[in-house]
């Protein structure tokens, strides 16, 4: 009863991404504003071609000020916007966004490695993302550390360019970052509920080096998943999201 999944899927066929991101996201935030789930925490959203186009005009940006519009709408400003993935598929046409919605308002975390991703500079796009590093939900059994879809990025500029091996080491230093400033450490773990990660690569890549990475930073017993997508800077060829579960009793022992 805590959570409330909403999706939307929308044909981008000779459509605008811009004005179909716009539409989407207020359709959603509308029917949940006055339901018992108010509070957006998650987001995911998928759609082909996020690399295309030069400048301002790449769908990706495009996609931004769509999102941006939506949350303005709606009356959600920074730093209150969700934690977020968006990542470019290979497939059909379709624009998909999930979003999940609590009960309870989430804490926002940010990454003092990293500008805020809604304080990027005007060299990313017209608008900065709207999207915080990660959400943490408090709740009275257990919470729940939702991180972003997270890159090789320190401050607002990509590193490593074409250096596979070394994006995944800033990846998950980024990663180590947010987690750290939550309280999450590997003694601090749910009994019997391992993180979760999954794992979006460009091209293919070595799998096997790549969970062993995350396991060894993280815990042996961690869930790795691998999805093959393209991430939102052209330049970029990993990109890690995570879900983590705290006691409520280790996470204050632990602070």
């Amino acid at each position: 009863d805590d959570f409330q999944f909403v999706t939307c899927n929308i044909d981008l066929t000779d459509q605008d991404i811009s004005t179909a991101v716009e539409a989407a996201y207020s359709e959603i935030l509308a029917a949940t504003a006055t339901n018992d789930y108010p509070h957006a925490v998650r987001a995911w959203n998928y759609f082909p071609e996020i690399n295309r186009g030069a400048g301002d005009l790449e769908l990706y940006r495009q996609f931004a000020v769509g999102r941006a519009d939506a949350f303005k709408k709606a009356g959600i400003s920074v730093p209150n916007v969700p934690a977020a993935t968006t990542i470019g598929t290979r497939t059909d046409q379709l624009l998909q966004i999930i979003v999940l919605f609590s009960k309870t308002s989430a804490t926002n975390i940010e990454n003092e490695r990293q500008t805020s991703a809604y304080h990027y500079p005007r060299e990313y796009g017209p608008v900065s993302p709207a999207f915080s590093r990660a959400s943490l939900i408090k709740h009275a059994a257990a919470n729940l550390l939702f991180v972003s879809g997270t890159a090789s990025i320190v401050g607002s500029e990509s590193q490593h360019t074409g250096d596979f091996d070394k994006q995944l080491q800033e990846t998950i230093a980024n990663l180590q970052a947010l987690v750290s400033k939550s309280g999450w450490n590997r003694d601090s773990r749910c009994k019997s509920i391992a993180p979760l990660f999954t794992v979006y690569i460009r091209n293919d890549a070595d799998l096997k080096a790549t969970e062993s990475s995350i396991r060894e930073t993280f815990g042996m017993d961690s869930r790795v998943f691998f999805l093959h997508g393209d991430i939102c800077r052209s330049e970029l060829l990993i990109e890690i999201e995570g879900i983590f579960w705290f006691q409520q009793d280790e996470m204050q022992t632990s602070r």
